[in-house]
């Protein structure tokens, strides 16, 4: 969020990479998600009414949430907000 978008896109970039290259497959998945994550926040932020990148944010975001045992309901509230 403090990161000017061309840096934080280019550290995303490297933190896959990275992962992509160190982590194990469940690292490599959270980079992926989060890249994701990142580039439909952004698409929504540009134009609020897509709902087709509003319905891919809550997909992404609903997706981890049933991945996880422990779940974080109140993220999944706040993504639905």
């Amino acid at each position: 969020d403090h990161i000017p978008k061309g840096r934080a896109e280019d550290l995303y970039r490297k933190f896959v990479a990275f992962e992509k290259q160190y982590g194990d497959r469940e690292g490599i998945e959270d980079a992926i998600v989060g890249k994701r994550r990142f580039q439909y926040e952004d698409e929504v932020r540009k134009n609020p009414l897509n709902y087709d990148s509003w319905f891919d944010y809550i997909r992404i975001n609903y997706a981890l949430y049933e991945e996880l045992d422990t779940g974080d309901m109140e993220r999944t509230r706040d993504v639905y907000k």
